[in-house]
């Protein structure tokens, strides 16, 4: 049996979007192939995450590549290190890729971050992009997001092989039929994500709210996800609407909510639309809400840049 090492910012199994991205593949390789996951993090404490998988330091990889036949690494700069500048995570890797030649494969989850210059990401934000080049030339493929990380990757490392995937939902898929998804409520609307997300998204909703034509004008707001956040609290009054928030919800839960993602909104930025898979970025945070390909046009959240 094969074995796939995932290399992940902290150990999988907590309030942690990446991390069920990781145990998502895990399980689905395990099921569909047969091939095994070891994950390997800072945070080791333990030597099992959820599903049985088997934990190890991240320190202990130089010594014991050889016994993976493939790596997989989700890049996250912050998560690695506090001010988004991982070295350590670039000495591991560089030393081995030196020793163990394994198909090594990065998920880029971010880039590099940028703000004003009273923050330290204004400072950093070249260290930051230097480590993610370093990362994108030791790595035999890149897989990103969105077609805005796919440019700018390209743009910092020309010679790359980079893939572009949508990230899944951290939500199972919900089995409806068509005349469940026909007769969904228009005016029931939803937001996923983590603390920061949640936020942001409750904002750009807030600005774009008047713009929403009124037969699917929401009435109702469901947001399940993330720590709980006084500001997303205090956003939810100032809409003025119905609203059911369920902070540090488990995924389990929140996926029997799932149905409440499928809003119907055709047409409403016309410019973003993509065949059954609507993207739309909130302060480059996509979102991706599916639909059916049988069921008619896919479901819609606003743009934020538009």
């Amino acid at each position: 049996m094969d074995t796939l090492l995932q290399i992940v910012p902290k150990s999988p199994g907590g309030l942690d979007g990446v991390g069920d991205y990781a145990l998502g593949i895990a399980r689905k390789l395990r099921e569909k192939f047969r091939c095994d996951t070891v994950f390997a993090a800072f945070n080791a404490k333990s030597s099992e995450v959820p599903g049985g998988f088997k934990l190890v330091p991240l320190s202990s990889l130089p010594e014991d590549a050889s016994k993976y036949d493939r790596i997989l690494l989700h890049y996250v700069n912050y998560g690695f290190q506090k001010r988004g500048v991982p070295f350590r995570l670039l000495s591991i890797l560089r030393s081995m890729r030196e020793s163990h030649r394994a198909k090594f494969v990065t998920v880029f989850h971010e880039l590099y971050a940028s703000g004003p210059p009273w923050t330290s990401a204004f400072w950093l934000q070249p260290v930051q992009i230097d480590l993610a080049k370093s990362i994108a030339r030791l790595s035999d493929a890149c897989i990103v997001s969105s077609d805005y990380s796919r440019r700018e990757l390209r743009r910092l490392s020309p010679h790359a092989e980079i893939e572009l995937h949508p990230v899944p939902s951290g939500l199972d898929e919900p089995l409806l039929s068509a005349d469940q998804i026909a007769n969904r409520d228009p005016h029931l609307w939803a937001i996923f994500g983590g603390t920061g997300l949640v936020e942001r998204s409750l904002r750009a909703f807030r600005q774009r709210k008047s713009l929403i034509p009124s037969p699917i004008a929401p009435r109702s707001l469901l947001v399940l996800g993330g720590a709980e956040n006084p500001a997303s609290r205090s956003l939810l009054v100032e809409l003025g609407i119905e609203s059911d928030y369920r902070p540090q919800i488990p995924a389990t839960e929140a996926s029997k909510n799932s149905p409440a993602l499928l809003v119907r909104v055709p047409g409403l930025f016309p410019s973003t639309r993509r065949r059954d898979c609507d993207h739309f970025e909130i302060e480059r945070v996509r979102i991706c809400v599916r639909a059916r390909r049988d069921s008619g046009p896919a479901a819609s959240w606003f743009d934020d840049r538009d």
